[in-house]
């Protein structure tokens, strides 16, 4: 199968034709292709269908792929599926549904997301801040807060920023807590999140 019939059935929005394709399972790499074509679709049943691959298909690698179409699409009718992939056995889907969340930016994720503060994989909890962040909940502050202490300096960093993007005094608190931080890194973080803080008042 060529890379063009798929061109074609994207350019005519032949949702059927797509999902032939990807149900087929014959040929991966065009395969992919297809899932990646139902992003320019305006069908609602695309949608579905990416919600779909999202929870039943067995490869990660397209699970993966559908929670980013997803978070590209912005289309808050995808968030049951969004939620329950936060528990998905691969920790790359979990992580790339936490990204889709925060471009989503609803509050009815923030729950969803605070069960992963304490994922085993830095790469779930950076996304997972990340997108509370975004959404700017304060019920989410005292959760993200021991984070600011986590293992990973990458996780610190970017629990800094959130706070700073959420704002309030527990979080200024927590944040000033950091002024003398060793790492450069984790310092400009607290100083750029105690801005943005100071920058809202």
């Amino acid at each position: 199968m060529d890379r063009k019939i798929i061109d074609y059935m994207e350019q005519n929005e032949d949702l059927e034709g797509l999902s032939a394709v990807i149900r087929s399972k014959k040929h991966p790499d065009i395969r992919m292709e297809a899932i990646k074509a139902l992003a320019h679709l305006s069908q609602e049943s695309a949608r579905s269908l990416l919600m779909e691959l999202l929870s039943d298909e067995e490869d990660p690698q397209v699970r993966l792929l559908c929670a980013q179409i997803l978070g590209k699409r912005k289309d808050e009718k995808a968030l049951p599926a969004l939620h329950h992939s936060l528990k998905d056995e691969n920790p790359a889907v979990r992580a790339y549904s936490a990204g889709a969340l925060a471009k989503l930016k609803q509050s009815k994720s923030v729950k969803p997301l605070l069960s992963l503060l304490k994922d085993p994989q830095v790469s779930v909890r950076k996304y997972a801040v990340i997108a509370l962040g975004e959404i700017r909940d304060g019920q989410a502050v005292d959760r993200m807060i021991p984070l600011l202490n986590d293992p990973s300096d990458q996780v610190k960093v970017v629990t800094a920023k959130a706070l700073g993007r959420i704002g309030g005094e527990k979080a200024l608190s927590a944040l000033s807590s950091l002024l003398t931080h060793k790492n450069n890194k984790v310092l400009k973080a607290v100083l750029e999140g105690l801005g943005r803080i100071g920058g809202a008042t």
